[in-house]
């Protein structure tokens, strides 16, 4: 079994940590699981009840066939969601997947259920300035069509895991970079700014972040259920690309969501009704996405030891890694890529542009996000330049000759 010891908080140079211990039979690992934010906000923590630790430890749960034990209270709403619903669900779609059928179904112990409404104000959304961002930003704050009860209060930036997790300590310089440049912007606009760190990433590192992410970044916000009263998370992707895909919890959000949220605070998967392109175009406009915005990955690309290349230009965007050039060809589809050339190295798009245009287009059969950009192609009469067509076709020539090959036990 997974036991969740009872959650304390601690005090110390204005930093509040707060944490629980917990013992994984199956896997012998027993640690602490902690959230750090400094003092301000560390009195927002809910050591009365241990939600913030029972979320994350529901893929581990599943997939090592545990049930968990809670050593102290657990929200009754979210008790009765994860028992009835959720851990039936995420279980036999990780069945599914993986082809692995026992018949059980984990589920959640606990010593006491707590039903308290905190009565917190707070409208919170993490802010890491990128389109997904940017677009719940601009509809909940930025824009005078959001209903008062959903507008943007606070932003937010956790580590949960997005800054990499093979050097944690890079990490969490990282992030740490990140937060600075983060509070910078929401004092640019006059906004209460939030900073939590966690170890939470160290529980899952053989899960890709696809798969975990959604647990990890939820957990944080339920460790402070007497500031959320609603907390907007950015959807990865829009309604119509919606499945129970275990490899990826963003795709069913709009599930998963309403059903981690508590008495207190209510998870809203944001701006599902637009796909990438979408957000793209809503955002792109806006002067103040023009100075900031930030999609690339070279923080994380410096704390993998797998990259050579690493970025060294001054550019807020490096222009070369793939989400980089994601947005690079959806702004240049859209006829605004020079509004963004103060913040993008453009210094080798028009080199690098025909074979990512290649790239797009192969795999837009099994990338969503690549499908999407291809379908921008189309629905924008963008001129698909013919070397990529030649590029195209020299890889599909190629994969299928490998294929044959393997077929026929040569390779």
């Amino acid at each position: 079994m997974i036991r969740i010891g009872k959650p304390i908080i601690e005090k110390e140079d204005g930093i509040t940590t707060f944490k629980a211990f917990i013992n994984n039979d199956v896997e012998g690992r027993n640690e602490w699981l902690w959230y750090t934010t400094d003092e301000k906000w560390g009195d927002y923590f809910c050591p009365e009840v241990a939600d913030a630790f029972v979320l994350p430890m529901i893929l581990r749960a599943v997939k090592t066939y545990q049930n968990i034990v809670v050593e102290s209270s657990i929200s009754e709403k979210l008790f009765y969601n994860l028992n009835d619903s959720v851990l039936y669900a995420v279980t036999k779609a990780y069945e599914k997947k993986y082809g692995k059928q026992t018949g059980e179904v984990v589920k959640i112990e606990c010593n006491s259920l707590v039903s308290t409404n905190y009565k917190p104000m707070a409208i919170g959304t993490g802010c890491s300035l990128g389109v997904d961002s940017f677009a719940v930003l601009k509809h909940h704050l930025l824009s005078d069509d959001c209903p008062p009860s959903y507008r943007i209060t606070h932003l937010t930036l956790f580590n949960a895991g997005a800054f990499g997790s093979r050097d944690v300590e890079g990490a969490r310089k990282s992030f740490q970079k990140e937060v600075e440049k983060t509070r910078l912007f929401a004092n640019s606009i006059g906004i209460p700014f939030v900073w939590v760190d966690s170890n939470t990433r160290s529980f899952f590192p053989e899960l890709s972040f696809d798969w975990c992410h959604t647990y990890l970044n939820m957990g944080i916000v339920l460790s402070m259920q007497k500031l959320w009263k609603k907390y907007l998370y950015a959807s990865g992707y829009s309604l119509d690309n919606i499945s129970f895909d275990i490899d990826y919890c963003a795709k069913y959000e709009p599930y998963l969501l309403p059903h981690i949220s508590t008495e207190s605070t209510e998870l809203i998967s944001a701006s599902m009704n637009m796909r990438r392109s979408d957000k793209v175009k809503y955002i792109s406009e806006d002067r103040l996405v023009q100075e900031r915005l930030y999609v690339c990955l070279k923080e994380q690309q410096a704390n993998n030891p797998n990259i050579k290349n690493k970025y060294q230009g001054s550019y807020l965007n490096c222009g070369h890694c793939k989400k980089c050039l994601r947005t690079m060809l959806q702004l240049e589809i859209l006829g605004k890529l020079d509004l963004f050339k103060d913040i993008f190295d453009l210094s080798d798009w028009d080199k690098e542009r025909e074979q990512y245009i290649a790239d797009v287009i192969i795999g837009s059969k099994n990338n969503l996000m690549l499908a999407n950009l291809y379908d921008s192609m189309l629905e924008h009469n963008y001129p698909i330049p013919s070397k990529s067509l030649q590029y195209v076709k020299k890889r599909r020539f190629h994969n299928r000759i490998n294929y044959v090959l393997k077929r026929i036990g040569l390779k």
